[in-house]
């Protein structure tokens, strides 16, 4: 209660003091003139009109309602006031400091307030933070104001300025680097008040000073008054209350150790014992990560020696088909040392790079994949590669392609063996099956001989029976050679051809059957081969046919492209047969070539077969490539005569 009534009080005490008009007129005797600094909040600063307020000014209506004397307060900067104080136009400052005294030998009352010197900087001004770093920048100072500076160059300049709000607009413009600042809480007043965006505060407190009240060494009655009036209102609590007005602190209460040094000590024991709690969990804790580490390096030790001594060849793969990750026998298979990423587009064959394209390309959008490749690898070897792949992703750079291969190169071939002699007893079983067929037109034969032996017949029925010997000798002899071509190649007279040659007669035997058909011809001479010109006519003669059969008897086209194909350092001469037809469907592609398979119901299924013997007998290569309802391509490759690669015709186009 005794500290509201004294709030109160001061309260009622200082209401008339903060509205009396500032005025320099000090000629009236009975008045006290009191000198306060110009703009200096929160100690004194103008707010409206020629009101003035501020912690001195306060202070000043204490000590002049408790003198009983009347004042007049005049604003000036502060070194202009120390000027007016030492030729007696003013009686007080109130807002001087204790190094004034040791500058001027004035009469000073401290306060108890202190005032911390502090640095500000323009934002740009990255290189100051104390004293010593003020060399070779523009340096503003309040006017009056001597901080104990240390030796700087002569390149640092500096700028005096009569008021805080000045200073920092400097600094706020650029126009200068540093302020120092005797007042760190009048600097943060006006930064605020203002909106000063372009200043900053930097490093410690570099110098505390002590607010005082200032009277002429001469005027010692005064310095007493004052003394005893600040005495009275201290003992009143007067100056702290108006220190937590303006300044909203009070360093008179006991610290913090003081008020709170038991709570401090329980929450430092429990912190204390919570700390070792931590420390003793996270030893736990330590001890059962090393455990798991220890298993887990059991476990990848087991798994690595299964995936080190798998048969199999067990890799990763990324979608650019580089080899990431393989074991040993993968390593040894494709000759690695595993230091360098191996791509395994560089190991299949030219033909089968599309394929392993749309092999990675189903892996990583279907999570599984499953192929066989031809396999080319360093030392020469060639390997029928199965490839199993699903998808990993639980990999830091990105999900990867397990992939499990096995080598069934063998296999293959033990399978083409057994295809092969399959075809040897499907050929025998049709021999045994045909040689009704067979024995059906030699009876016709005998029995039309035998009767133009013995009967007496007119010439007219003669003719007929020799027509009818000749047609059923004719086919018996069809049959017979039909079985002598699948039984044993031909016996061939390889000669040096020229394919255009050879390609042009061929068309010309079939010259009546394409008339409704459209030919687009691709024949560049020049582009010879080492083969028998009569069975690759056979060859070509029978791919013409198919794909005359493939239109239907529709209007369509049939284009022949020969060029010359380059592989690494070998080249062929490739011949490719094309039509517009039904085209061949993707289960069935794989199977034109096998004996006896057909789709059309007047076929034997053996033209393809043949073909493919006699292109494979020349050392070439036969395949085929379609796209149902579209086309039909088959592609003849023989390796080519050692001459000079032609310079290929425009196509020609014509009607049969």
């Amino acid at each position: 209660m005794p500290r509201l009534i004294r709030l109160f009080i001061l309260i009622m005490a200082l209401t008339l003091p903060v509205w009396t008009p500032i005025s320099a007129d000090t000629s009236q005797g009975s008045a006290l003139t009191v000198g306060i600094v110009k703009n200096n909040p929160p100690y004194s600063f103008k707010e409206g009109g020629n009101n003035v307020r501020g912690l001195c000014v306060d202070l000043s209506a204490l000590v002049s309602r408790s003198m009983g004397r009347e004042i007049r307060f005049v604003e000036f900067p502060m070194a202009e006031l120390r000027g007016r104080l030492e030729d007696g136009t003013v009686d007080v400052i109130f807002c001087g400091t204790m190094r004034d005294v040791e500058q001027n030998h004035f009469l000073a009352i401290p306060i108890g307030i202190n005032l911390q010197r502090r640095i500000f900087v323009n934002h740009k001004c990255a290189t100051v933070t104390c004293y010593k770093d003020l060399g070779s920048h523009v340096v503003v100072l309040l006017e009056g104001d001597t901080p104990t500076l240390p030796p700087l160059p002569e390149s640092t300049t500096f700028v005096r300025k009569p008021t805080y709000l000045e200073a920092l607009n400097m600094l706020e413009s650029g126009e200068a680097d540093v302020f120092i600042a005797p007042s760190e809480l009048t600097a943060h007043y006006l930064i605020q008040r203002h909106e000063l965006k372009n200043v900053r505060q930097v490093g410690l407190v570099v110098d505390e000073d002590q607010l005082a009240i200032l009277t002429a060494a001469s005027n010692r009655d005064l310095h007493h008054s004052l003394s005893t009036a600040i005495d009275r209102i201290q003992r009143q609590n007067g100056l702290h209350l108006l220190r937590e007005k303006w300044l909203g602190r009070d360093p008179a209460l006991p610290s913090a150790m003081q008020r709170y040094g038991k709570w401090i000590g329980i929450v430092s024991l429990l912190l204390l014992v919570v700390i070792l709690l931590v420390a003793i969990w996270n030893w736990g804790l330590k001890k059962k990560v090393e455990r798991m580490t220890a298993d887990l390096g059991r476990s990848e030790r087991r798994y690595r020696v299964l995936f080190e001594s798998s048969p199999d060849m067990i890799f990763l793969l990324t979608p650019e088909g580089c080899i990431r990750h393989a074991n040993k026998r993968s390593r040894s298979a494709f000759n690695s040392d595993g230091a360098t990423c191996l791509d395994i587009n560089n190991l299949v064959t030219v033909d089968e790079k599309k394929r392993l394209r749309q092999f990675l390309f189903e892996v990583f959008g279907n999570h599984y994949a499953k192929d066989e490749f031809y396999v080319a690898l360093k030392d020469g070897h060639f390997l029928d590669l199965e490839i199993i792949a699903t998808l990993v992703q639980d990999f830091e750079d990105g999900p990867l392609a397990c992939c499990f291969a096995r080598d069934v190169t063998e296999r293959n071939r033990m399978e083409e063996d057994l295809l092969q002699s399959e075809r040897l007893s499907m050929i025998g079983k049709m021999a045994a099956g045909v040689a009704h067929e067979i024995n059906n037109p030699l009876s016709i034969v005998l029995a039309h001989a035998e009767e133009s032996l013995h009967e007496n017949l007119s010439p007219e029925e003669q003719r007929k029976n020799l027509e009818a010997i000749v047609r059923n000798a004719q086919r018996a002899g069809q049959i017979t050679m039909t079985l002598l071509s699948l039984a044993s190649p031909s016996n061939y007279c390889p000669a040096q051809v020229d394919m255009a040659e050879i390609i042009r007669e061929s068309l010309a035997f079939l010259r009546p059957k394409l008339k409704i058909i459209t030919i687009r011809e691709n024949l560049p001479t020049g582009l010879s081969v080492h083969a028998d010109a009569f069975a690759l006519q056979q060859v070509f003669i029978n791919l013409l046919i198919n794909a005359l059969t493939a239109l239907d008897e529709e209007p369509g086209t049939i284009s022949v492209d020969l060029r010359v194909h380059l592989c690494n350092e070998d080249s062929t001469v490739q011949v490719t047969v094309c039509d517009t037809g039904r085209g061949i469907e993707r289960a069935s592609l794989q199977n034109i070539f096998e004996p006896f398979y057909t789709s059309r119901k007047k076929g034997f299924g053996l033209g393809l077969f043949i073909s493919r013997r006699i292109i494979e007998k020349h050392g070439g290569a036969i395949y085929a490539e379609s796209e149902p309802g579209k086309y039909t391509s088959v592609i003849v490759e023989l390796p080519s005569m050692p001459n000079p690669l032609p310079n290929p015709t425009p196509d020609g186009e014509h009607h049969a």
